[in-house]
């Protein structure tokens, strides 16, 4: 078995729909979302709420709408806000899920490193919120 068949990626469908009034647009998960990634199997629950890729408005052209409302983007919003790994994991993730997804290795690379770059912003934001909790 060679690399890329013993990390392969599985994801359920995303079920969502849009909060109303909120901005950025958050979404809501319907159905939960189950992942197997890296050996390891994650749920993400019914009824959390999610940015998916946060792309600033002028840089959404460059994106297809596949790679910004993917399960990718939903497992890095949740691993971010929960903690359950580090950032760099939590980007890592995020990276191999859109490869897992078939885009193209262009536009993975420019939003991982647009999260390994600027990311830290959310992950200190969700942070210190667990510590207000």
């Amino acid at each position: 078995m060679d690399n890329k068949q013993a990390w392969a990626c599985y994801a359920s469908e995303i079920v969502v729909s849009p909060l109303p009034d909120t901005e950025p647009q958050q979404w809501k998960v319907h159905e939960p979302i189950v992942i197997s990634i890296y050996g390891s199997k994650m749920v993400i629950p019914k009824g959390f709420i999610c940015d998916f890729a946060s792309v600033p408005k002028f840089m959404k052209p460059l994106f297809p709408d596949k790679a910004i409302y993917s399960t990718a983007a939903v497992v890095h919003d949740h691993l971010y806000k929960t903690g359950l790994s580090s950032k760099w994991m939590a980007d890592a993730v995020f990276c191999e899920l859109l490869a897992c997804a078939h885009c193209a290795w262009i536009t993975r690379m420019s939003m991982w490193l647009g999260v390994a770059m600027f990311g830290f912003m959310a992950w200190r934001k969700h942070r210190k919120q667990d510590l207000q909790s």
